[in-house]
């Protein structure tokens, strides 16, 4: 849950200050990912609006790097007289991954309703690469859209860090075609103090959206109180040994017998797998940019989702399980 405050500046009438109370839900497995978040905003000028939003993404392994599946996405917006907005899209994506990137591209299509009571099928393509370095995570997309007479191409890039106790990111982005504006910036930034409580902040800019709201500038601030599946940090094993290589990467070794190929899916990238080293026959090695914490992870072992015998597990949504991995901070 959210509680803050914001100040924003894209429309004469719904301009000023507000607070804002949200709340988001989010379920992760090894093959699926769904969020879903909504918001109420109270201007000071007695004006307010609703808005939800909901995302999911199904994965399925295909050897030992690329993943296929599908992504959906949808928002609705809603102002005090009758105004409101919203999209729905859904289509195929494909993912391929390394050992520290990851280029996922993906198309959609559905439709659009504009707060001026318009109507039209919009399509969507996109490209995504990610990067990772230790503590850091560096983010580009491409995204082209067509929906009725408006075509035009957004080029984001980010750059974010992450630790257990903080996260921040400065984001980037620019336009071509139709709707064309200024380039716009966005800086956030996530300080968790408390178990369960961190104190967010953000700051920027953003373009003119297909749904008929304007530029502009925003600021906000508040708590957000979060509760996650308690992790009990279990010492793995032998089926899994762990060797830290500096404070933000380790190298992991798994004991796998009689196996072709092995990779490796995880809470850290989106579940999407990446294939391990063969030492020997039967061992497993792969090097990653985690810090100290418990993670979630399954092997995929032969083109199977699995978690090794021996490893501690967790029920996941969906009638299956994951495996914890544990980097200590010694």
């Amino acid at each position: 849950m959210f509680l803050g405050g914001v100040h924003t500046r894209y429309a004469d009438t719904v301009s000023g200050t507000a607070g804002t109370v949200g709340a988001r839900l989010g379920v992760r497995s090894p093959s699926l990912t769904a969020i879903g978040e909504g918001h109420y905003t109270h201007f000071t000028t007695g004006t307010w609006a609703t808005q939800l939003n909901g995302g999911l993404v199904a994965l399925h392994g295909l050897g030992q790097s690329v993943a296929i599946g599908i992504r959906a996405d949808a928002n609705h917006s809603y102002l005090q007289g009758g105004y409101w907005s919203g999209i729905a899209a859904a289509g195929p994506m494909v993912g391929v991954a390394g050992n520290r990137w990851f280029l996922g591209i993906s198309g959609t299509g559905g439709g659009v309703r504009t707060i001026y009571e318009t109507s039209d099928a919009i399509v969507t393509g996109s490209m995504r690469g990610t990067y990772m370095l230790n503590a850091w995570n560096f983010d580009a997309r491409l995204t082209a859209t067509w929906a009725g007479d408006l075509h035009y191409g957004d080029l984001l890039v980010a750059a974010n860090y992450n630790t257990q106790a903080f996260t921040a990111s400065l984001a980037a982005g620019i336009r071509a075609g139709d709707l064309t504006d200024d380039p716009w910036i966005q800086g956030r930034a996530e300080w968790r103090f408390a178990r369960g409580v961190s104190l967010e902040a953000a700051v920027g800019s953003y373009p003119e959206d297909i749904t008929g709201f304007l530029s502009g500038l925003f600021v906000n601030a508040g708590l957000r109180f979060g509760r996650q599946t308690p992790v009990i940090p279990i010492p793995l094993p032998s089926p899994i040994r762990v060797e830290k290589l500096s404070p933000r990467e380790v190298r992991v070794t798994f004991t796998v017998r009689e196996a072709s190929t092995v990779a490796l899916a995880g809470e850290w990238n989106q579940w999407a797998p990446i294939p391990l080293s063969r030492v020997d026959s039967d061992q497993w090695q792969v090097t990653l940019p985690l810090g100290a914490g418990v993670y979630h992870f399954s092997l995929v072992v032969d083109e199977s989702w699995t978690v090794p015998e021996g490893v501690a597990k967790l029920p996941d949504d969906f009638g299956g399980e994951i495996g914890l991995l544990v980097v200590s901070r010694q």
